[in-house]
């Protein structure tokens, strides 16, 4: 009741106004990859970009009950393997690190628990950079397996053996809060349900109380652009992706806006350059040992320099190789937005220290 009241107060409204389907499943507030189950003891996760496709059906139950015929997933006894180190997130924000006995093998997995689990013994390295080791898998006897759908191919030992392996979509949801959300689907198999809901509640409120910081900003809007050029091609995130809704929550006019696409746009760095020149401020994720420098970004293609946000040191830097973005961002939508707004409105946040996303001094 209380995750209730919260979600209400924060505006998102009950389970009245959210669309509850014939068939007993209501969507979420915010992700359009799953349905939850009024229920409680499943799952539909979709396509988001083809409604109506169900990908996977989850069914959850206890010890002693009879299995459905959709995918089960046990709740006695969970013995977790993840395949990436955000589902590791989603499970130590719920409490559940002492399940997990199966952990990737990533240079961007910060836990401290779950860092000195494997040291110990009792979390397994279950990849070796790209590759999965089924075998090692297979002997864990996992409950559940967490892992991306490219990976299915490679998996298929594990699912012919009916061991359930669940593919979340939360990196094919556009907006940050619709990508937080899905810690509401690992909270109904891990039966915690009213912890998950409570705690996405609690995110809401603040994302939201953030986005009222910026709503009143209709001059002083400064212009924002992001990406990297890699191998002569610049990736551009559309106007309705998940970078694009956090330059606008954050104040900021995205030069690609224009775009009305969810995904990336591969682009002509001339094309980047002759629009993006004069821009306040370049937005970069770049992953290296040492904190990142002008003189680094410069090293990696001169032709950076001519942007006006190099030259007046405006470029907002995340460095994943030192912070846990790629592990815990996705369940801190708010404080990724607190670090934009620091950087393109520090007025609004005066006494703030940014987190992952920082300007480069």
């Amino acid at each position: 009741m209380a995750a209730l009241l919260l979600l209400t107060a924060c505006g998102i409204g009950t389970g009245d106004d959210r669309t509850l389907l014939e068939d007993g499943y209501e969507k979420a507030f915010f992700a359009q990859g799953f349905l939850l189950a009024t229920h409680q003891d499943h799952v539909l996760i979709c396509d988001p970009t083809h409604p109506g496709e169900i990908l996977q059906s989850l069914h959850f139950i206890d010890s002693g009950l009879k299995q459905p015929a959709e995918l089960c997933i046990r709740r006695d006894s969970p013995r977790y393997v993840c395949l990436s180190s955000v589902y590791m997130a989603f499970l130590t924000t719920l409490g559940e690190t002492a399940n997990i006995v199966g952990a990737p093998d990533s240079s961007y997995l910060f836990d401290s628990r779950s860092k000195t689990l494997i040291r110990q013994g009792r979390m397994a390295v279950v990849t070796h950079g790209a590759a999965v080791d089924v075998e090692k898998i297979l002997a864990l006897s996992p409950t559940v397996v967490f892992a991306n759908r490219m990976q299915k191919g490679e998996l298929h030992q594990l699912i012919k053996k009916g061991i359930p392996v669940v593919f979340p979509d939360e990196f094919n949801e556009n907006t940050p809060l619709g990508r937080t959300e899905w810690i509401r689907v690992f909270g109904r198999i891990a039966g915690k349900q009213a912890l998950a809901d409570s705690l996405f509640s609690q995110i809401v409120l603040r994302y939201q109380n953030l986005q009222q910081l910026t709503a009143q900003l209709a001059i002083n809007r400064p212009t924002i652009f992001g990406g990297m050029e890699f191998q002569g091609i610049w990736y551009v995130s559309g106007g309705l992706s998940y970078i694009a809704h956090l330059y606008r929550d954050a104040g900021a006019d995205y030069l690609f806006d224009d775009n009305v696409s969810p995904a990336s746009i591969p682009l002509d760095f001339e094309v980047v350059l002759d629009r993006g020149a004069s821009s306040d401020f370049w937005r970069i994720i770049l992953a290296h040992p040492d904190t990142i420098s002008y003189d680094l970004i410069a090293k990696a293609n001169r032709h950076y320099t001519k942007f006006s946000a190099f030259q007046n040191k405006k470029v907002i830097a995340c460095n994943p190789s030192l912070t846990a973005y790629f592990e815990k961002g996705i369940l801190e939508p708010d404080v990724v937005l607190s670090d934009l707004i620091y950087a393109v409105h520090p007025e609004l946040l005066p006494e703030y220290l940014p987190t992952y996303y920082k300007i480069i001094k």
